[in-house]
């Protein structure tokens, strides 16, 4: 299992790679209720001087893991990183979308449709 000294060099450089600042991941994660997740807080993380406890600094990985499932999803497009509130939007849409097509995948709630159905895993009869 990763330390968060771990998850949070590996946040740094994702938002340095995809040119997002700390300002608008912070507020993003703000925004998902994530403790710990303030721009005043990441910064201090991020420069050594505060120790992120580790279920947020996991909680923060996953958003980023989750933001950059967005990003390469939208490929070639670029989505606009610019304000949390616009990349929180993208991101609730994308979580929609994507909750959408696995039901669908799943054959679950398709509009009384019965030709999708779940696979036959005999695995998991035990």
């Amino acid at each position: 299992m990763p330390t968060a000294f771990n998850l949070m060099t590996r946040l740094k450089n994702g938002l340095t790679l995809r040119d997002m600042s700390t300002d608008v991941f912070g507020a993003v994660a703000t925004l998902e209720g994530i403790k710990h997740g303030s721009k005043a807080q990441l910064n201090k993380a991020f420069s050594d001087r505060f120790v992120m406890p580790g279920e947020s600094a996991q909680k923060l990985w996953d958003l980023w893991c989750e933001l950059e499932a967005l990003i390469d999803c939208l490929l070639p497009y670029r989505i606009d990183l610019s304000t949390a509130e616009r990349v929180h939007s993208q991101l609730l849409l994308f979580r929609a979308a994507t909750m959408a097509g696995a039901l669908q995948f799943l054959g679950i709630n398709n509009g009384g449709s019965s030709d999708t159905g779940p696979a036959d895993n005999n695995l998991a009869h035990g």
